[in-house]
C-alpha cells in the first residue's frame, strides 16, 4: 500500500544573516587567546519547509485519543487478547472500562461517541493503513455522551453475542471501534492505553462467568489498542495550508509534521576554527490559527515538549525526497534532543550544545561532513495530537548560534 507524503513548502530565503561578535573566551580557550579571537555568531536559516504524514504508527502510545476538535477526528480500535476458555460456560454482564487521562479542546462541550463491533481484523499499526481512515462501520452497539469536565470512569456495556464471538475467536478477535458520531468542534478525550505507567489505569474487560451453579466475576486488562487520526487536507482553510500561506513551519504529532531547515551560512565558518558549542533554535508562535490574538488552541499542553534533531544526509533539488543520516540509528553520540523552553525549542542542556558544536559542526568545518540540512520532529509524535507553530524564516524563526575560536596566527 503506497503511503502518501504531503510536502508543504513553508517558504525559502536565499540569504542568511550573520552577526560576528568578539567576546571573552571561556576558561578552556583563554590559553589560545593570543593566537586569534573567540567568536559568538548567529546564523539565520536561509530555507525551510515542513512535511506531514497522516499514517504514522500509533501502536505503542500510552494514550488513546477519542473525539473531534478543530477539524481533527480521532477514533481508536481495541481488543482484549486474553479470552476465557471454560468449556460449557456462559457469560453475562460484560463491560469495557476506560480511565481518563486528559482533555484537549473545548472543555465546555459534550461529545457523542458510538461503539461498533468490528468484523475485520486489524494490526497494531492500524493507523498506517489508509483504508482504516474515515472508516465507515455498520450499526453501533452502544452510543453515549461524554462531558469534558467529567472525571469518572467510562463504562461500556458489551452485548453477550458480541462477547461470545470474541470467546470463539480467542486472542484474534476483532474487538471494538470507538468513534465520534460525526465531526464536532468539541474536544479530544485522552484515555489510558495498555502502555500507561500504572496497570490499574489500563483498559479493563469485566464479565460474569456462569458454569453450572458457579458464578464468578472475572477481569482482564491484557489487550491491544491503537488510535487512528483523521484530518481533511482537502479543505481550503486547513491549518497546514494556512501555515504555508504565512510561510510558517509546523511540527506536530498524531498527524506528524516534521521540519527541514537549511543553514547555508555554515559554509562561511573559517576552516581554522576550534568549535566550543552550538545551539539551534526554533521560535514558537503561540497564536491560534482561527482566533488571532489568542494562544494556539491546538498546542496540547499534556504532550511532551521534547524533540529529535536529525542530520539530513541528502536532499533532492525540489525537496520532495531526502534521507536522514544513518548514524542516528547506530550511535547515541549523533542523537540530539531538543526541548521547548519558554518560547524557544533548542538543546535541552549546555552539554548537548557542546556535543553538537564539537561534534557535528566541528566535523563540518573539518570537511568530515557536508550536510547543511537539519530535520526536527516530536520525540513522541505517535502519542497524541499536538500542533506547534514555528515562526517563518522571514521572521528569523530558526537560528543557529555558534561559538568558536577563530585561529588567526599561522604559527599555531
Amino acid at each position: 500500500m503506497k503511503r502518501l507524503l504531503f510536502l508543504i513548502l513553508a517558504g525559502s530565503l536565499f540569504f542568511s544573516c550573520q552577526d560576528l561578535n568578539s567576546i571573552d573566551p571561556p576558561d578552556e580557550f583563554k590559553v589560545l587567546d593570543r593566537f586569534g579571537t573567540f567568536i559568538d555568531t548567529t546564523f539565520v536559516a536561509d530555507s525551510a519547509f515542513f512535511v506531514t504524514d497522516p499514517y504514522i504508527n500509533t501502536e505503542n502510545s500510552v494514550k488513546l485519543s477519542l473525539g473531534s476538535y478543530r477539524d481533527f477526528n480521532s477514533s481508536f480500535l481495541i481488543r482484549f487478547t486474553r479470552m476465557p476458555s471454560d468449556s460449557g460456560a456462559s457469560y453475562d454482564s460484560v463491560f469495557v472500562i476506560l480511565r481518563r487521562k486528559h482533555v484537549f479542546g473545548d472543555k465546555d462541550r459534550t461529545l457523542k461517541i458510538n461503539v461498533f463491533p468490528l468484523e475485520n481484523s486489524w494490526p497494531d499499526s492500524v493507523n498506517v493503513l489508509p483504508e482504516w481512515h474515515n472508516y465507515q462501520p455498520g450499526q453501533p452497539v452502544y452510543s453515549f455522551d461524554v462531558a469534558a469536565d467529567d472525571t469518572t470512569e467510562i463504562v461500556i456495556p458489551v452485548p453477550n453475542d458480541v462477547f461470545n464471538t470474541w470467546v470463539e475467536q480467542g486472542a484474534d478477535n476483532n474487538g471494538l471501534l470507538f468513534s465520534p458520531s460525526q465531526p464536532q468542534d468539541a474536544f479530544i478525550l485522552e484515555l489510558n492505553n495498555f502502555y500507561s505507567e500504572k496497570p490499574e489505569d489500563w483498559p479493563k474487560l469485566v464479565y460474569k462467568t456462569i458454569l453450572d451453579t458457579l458464578i464468578e466475576h472475572d477481569t482482564t486488562n491484557i489487550g491491544i489498542a491503537s488510535t487512528v487520526y483523521d484530518y481533511d487536507f482537502g479543505k481550503s482553510e486547513n491549518i497546514f495550508s494556512m501555515a504555508k500561506e504565512k510561510k510558517e513551519l509546523i511540527v506536530s504529532s498524531g498527524i506528524a509534521g516534521r521540519i527541514l531547515v537549511h543553514f547555508g551560512a555554515l559554509n562561511s565558518l573559517p576552516k581554522k576554527s576550534i568549535l566550543y558549542k552550538a545551539d539551534i533554535q526554533f521560535a514558537i508562535k503561540d497564536e491560534d490559527f482561527f482566533d488571532p490574538g489568542l494562544p494556539n488552541s491546538l498546542d496540547n499542553k499534556d504532550h511532551s515538549n521534547y524533540f529529535y534533531l536529525r542530520i539530513v544526509s541528502s536532499m533532492s533539488e525540489d525537496g520532495s525526497s531526502f534521507e536522514i543520516d544513518s548514524a542516528f540509528a547506530k550511535s547515541s553520540y549523533f542523537s540530539y534532543s531538543l526541548k521547548q523552553d519558554q518560547g524557544i525549542i533548542h538543546f535541552a542542556n549546555e552539554s548537548d550544545q557542546v556535543r553538537f558544536g564539537k561534534g557535528f559542526v566541528q566535523d563540518f568545518v573539518n570537511e568530515r561532513s557536508s550536510s547543511t540540512w537539519f530535520y526536527l520532529q516530536f520525540q513522541n509524535e505517535f502519542q497524541d495530537l499536538s500542533i506547534k507553530r514555528i515562526k517563518s524564516v522571514y521572521e528569523n524563526g530558526v537560528q543557529l548560534r555558534v561559538r568558536y575560536y577563530s585561529v588567526e596566527s599561522e604559527g599555531f
